[in-house]
């Protein structure tokens, strides 16, 4: 290897613990990400939540506005403009992103409010007790499809495409004086596919032009939407058009890192617009336990939508935001390398292979591979973030040490740009060629915010049980409001249905007999009731977030919760040993956490 190559990745001799059993460290040959922390000085931890339970709804604000649709003029667009441009997508890198804009990707406010939760700005990644993980530049290529290679989105425009963006202008302009009075995404979808076809002096070039111009409308569209978007949120905006002016002329464009950052942004400020759906998606990959259930095959479909895109089209499953961040806290398994190891085209059994400069410079996968590893800034259209791989190397396949700090080069664009641009053969990185793991300077180092999460982690397990969305503790499960006669009793069950029980109006007459109320306090908690047996089988905590309405009724949750436990005397002695049981589950289940983390 040439002594002029900066290496991206360090191979040494370490003391790593890998795989289920922690309790027995080896010695191996390891592979890190760069920069590492001085033994002598390691970095300070990251600051612990100040509350380690769910985010519950009205207790934090979060503005996130605009959310990508799936309209059916947008796709009658893609279909029209596909068989002439998909060559210059695929050029660009786009093409996946783009088709992948066909298919629906359902918001789920919970899962990114719970996972907000555990965002640290001061290190770019989400704070977990078990560790950190973040949403990588990997992620926004895969999952977003969005190019890693190009000119920033904040380059200077070329004069020879002023006349583009001009044009582009004049749309927007046009739209402005119109019914709608501004060039929202249905009246711009329309001026381009319903507009009467026009004859034009020109000939070929007139046709040609239009047909820039149109290509040049198209993009701006997807980028307003889908890749940059910015309030107003449903407008074309102005700030994309010279950036789609560049994509239309097939000049690639550098979005990932411009997504990414604004992806960032959004979660450090709790407002904003960004790409969410991509953090969706990471969370989908990357947490089996929140998965919603697929409902197309990512291998059945015919149209070249990109696999990952496919399978998560228009799926949603509502979960209990405890359970969510029960997930969170304690996950059954966490995805370190979802995509496996060819996300980049690399070849199989390339492991521990070293790759030099020149290879790099002759190959894109592995420019953009290079790109991945190494710290940076990220330039958005309007934001600057810091990009720190090395915090969160088992999700790119390395091993994970204490990480080191790195200065920030944030006084303006130009300057952050040349710490994400590299220049190919300047350097160089070592494949991956096992299962990653971690150091024992590492897991000392982060034992004591693990130590301090214990408690929380614990708690949460116990949670996750109780809420378990599971056919095992679920199914067929109502919630009915006590205070309603037996003729009021309408059950809820999972599929949204309404219908009534006759079990669950049982239930309702025997506990409406008692001579006392049983809703007789503002305060509201929650209670499940199984239609297999006419009793109250499982407390749950309290309901802190919606209003309860007239009935009872949790207006934000659509749940029934009635105040008290109801039951005979042999019930509630029942219930109250099996409190005494939780209290030492929990117990042992905090001293079986210490020592697994800590042997």
């Amino acid at each position: 290897m040439s002594n002029e190559e900066e290496l991206l990745v360090q191979e040494s001799t370490a003391t790593d613990i890998s795989g289920a059993d922690r309790s027995h460290p080896t010695a191996r040959s390891a592979y890190f990400l760069l920069p590492r922390a001085d033994a002598t000085r390691p970095p300070v931890l990251p600051s612990p939540r100040r509350s380690g339970g769910p985010f519950l709804h009205g207790e934090i604000r979060v503005e996130w506005r605009g959310w990508p649709s799936s309209s059916k003029l947008w796709r009658c667009w893609v279909t029209k403009l596909r068989p002439l441009h998909e060559g210059l997508w695929k050029r660009v890198g786009i093409f996946d992103a783009i088709l992948s804009t066909t298919w629906r990707v359902r918001r789920d406010e919970d899962l990114l409010l719970q996972l907000a939760a555990f965002w640290s700005r001061e290190t770019g990644t989400f704070v977990f007790p078990w560790g950190e993980a973040t949403v990588t530049l990997e992620d926004v290529a895969v999952l977003g499809g969005l190019p890693l290679l190009g000119m920033p989105v904040c380059a200077a425009l070329p004069d020879a495409l002023r006349g583009d963006v001009h044009a582009l202008e004049g749309v927007r302009s046009a739209l402005n004086r119109s019914k709608s009075k501004k060039p929202n995404y249905s009246s711009w979808v329309k001026y381009f596919l319903e507009r009467p076809p026009e004859t034009d002096a020109g000939g070929d070039r007139g046709d040609k032009a239009a047909g820039l111009l149109e290509h040049g409308a198209f993009l701006a569209m997807w980028l307003s939407e889908y890749v940059l978007p910015s309030p107003p949120c449903d407008v074309v905006l102005a700030r994309v058009l010279p950036i789609a002016a560049q994509l239309a002329r097939g000049q690639p464009v550098a979005l990932a890192p411009a997504a990414l950052a604004s992806i960032y942004k959004c979660l450090s400020t709790l407002a904003g617009c960004a790409p969410l759906q991509i953090l969706q998606l990471w969370v989908w990959e990357r947490f089996p336990e929140l998965r919603p259930e697929k409902k197309v095959s990512a291998h059945n479909n015919d149209n070249g939508v990109p696999a990952r895109a496919a399978k998560w089209h228009n799926v949603r499953e509502l979960l209990d935001p405890r359970y969510i961040h029960a997930v969170f806290m304690s996950p059954g398994r966490f995805e370190w390398m979802p995509y496996g190891r060819s996300s980049f085209g690399v070849p199989p059994g390339n492991g521990g292979r070293r790759v030099h400069g020149q290879d790099i410079a002759r190959s894109e996968e592995l420019l953009a591979m290079a790109l991945c590893l190494h710290p940076c800034e990220l330039v958005g259209i309007d934001c600057i973030e810091q990009y720190c791989p090395h915090r969160v190397a088992r999700q790119l396949g390395f091993d994970q040490d204490v990480p080191g700090d790195v200065c920030r080069v944030n006084s303006d664009p130009v300057a952050a740009w040349s710490t994400y641009k590299i220049e190919a053969r300047s350097f160089a990185f070592i494949f991956p060629n096992r299962d990653a793991g971690v150091t024992v300077e590492y897991a000392r180092w982060w034992e004591p915010y693990s130590s301090a999460c214990a408690a929380h982690v614990a708690n949460a397990a116990r949670t996750k049980k109780l809420v378990h969305p599971s056919k095992r503790m679920m199914e067929e499960a109502t919630v009915v409001d006590l205070q309603s006669t037996s003729e009021d009793i309408v059950a809820i069950n999972d599929n949204d249905s309404l219908k009534e029980s006759e079990k669950d109006v049982e239930v309702a007459a025997m506990l409406t007999k008692s001579s006392e109320p049983v809703n007789e306090n503002v305060e509201v908690a929650e209670r499940v009731v199984c239609a297999r047996t006419p009793y109250y089988l499982r407390p749950f905590g309290q309901a802190k977030y919606g209003q309860a309405g007239p009935s009872r009724r949790n207006s934000d949750q659509e749940f029934f919760q009635p105040k008290r436990e109801v039951g005979t005397m042999e019930m509630i002695k029942q219930a109250s040993e099996a409190r005494e049981a939780e209290k030492i589950e929990l117990e042992k289940q905090i001293h079986s956490l210490k020592k697994q983390i800590w042997g």
